[in-house]
């Protein structure tokens, strides 16, 4: 087995347990969004294995699911080493993991954040974050609010603008007052403004069109209009 072949069998093992948000298949889709986009930024040869692999990477032991901010680095890193990857490399795929989440994002200074100077890390975080978007992102939030029971929205719901959180506030949220649709105000309409990539800007303007149409239908048959 290829080394990339061999990520892909430990991402899916990894991964099993996980709901339809951020199953195996979100990572293919990340994965391909990925090369697409380094391919048109002019990524080649080894750079690209190692976004693929990144990409293939990027969501073992979320914190989300395990709790742990430092759990996916490490486990990353211990499959890596045993794969016998040299370390110049393991150091890049683990700077890209690490900067790809969008919890770290809101808590850096992309000022002296040395993570955030790698053209690479803009690539992956670029792909999850278009997959988090458009009709796809609206199928993963839905898909992740009922397994974690959240409802449609509540009161105040459609009153809600765009609002910038903290990562505190964010990885602190109280779930009492969350709803798939406070979601979309909280982090999906954002995406837009942060991708790094021309390609991915590119990408995700239509998607986040898309997104804000389906607001508007949503909303319009919520109140009975249409």
């Amino acid at each position: 087995m290829t080394l990339v072949e061999k990520t892909e069998s430990f991402v899916r093992a990894e991964l099993k347990g996980n709901d339809l948000s951020h199953d195996f298949d979100h990572i293919l889709r990340v994965r391909n969004l990925a090369l697409k986009i380094a391919k048109e930024e002019s990524f080649e040869g080894d750079d690209l294995q190692i976004i693929e692999l990144a990409a293939l990477l990027h969501d073992v032991k979320d914190w989300k699911y395990s709790k742990s901010e430092t759990a996916g680095v490490e486990a990353v890193q211990e499959f890596l080493l045993e794969q016998k990857v040299s370390h110049e490399v393991i150091s890049r795929i683990l700077r890209i993991v690490d900067g790809v989440s969008f919890k770290n994002e809101l808590g850096s200074n992309s000022s002296d954040s040395s993570h955030l100077n790698l053209r690479e890390v803009y690539v992956v975080r670029d792909a999850d974050r278009l997959d988090a978007i458009g009709a796809i992102g609206i199928a993963r939030t839905f898909a992740y609010s009922g397994f974690k029971g959240l409802p449609l929205m509540r009161k105040g719901d459609e009153s809600l603008k765009v609002h910038t959180l903290s990562k505190e506030e964010y990885m602190n949220r109280d779930v009492s007052q969350q709803s798939t649709i406070r979601h979309f105000y909280e982090k999906l309409l954002r995406v837009e403004s942060l991708m790094k990539t021309k390609t991915g800007k590119r990408i995700a303007a239509r998607r986040h069109q898309f997104m804000e149409e389906y607001l508007l239908q949503f909303f319009g048959e919520i109140r009975c209009e249409f």
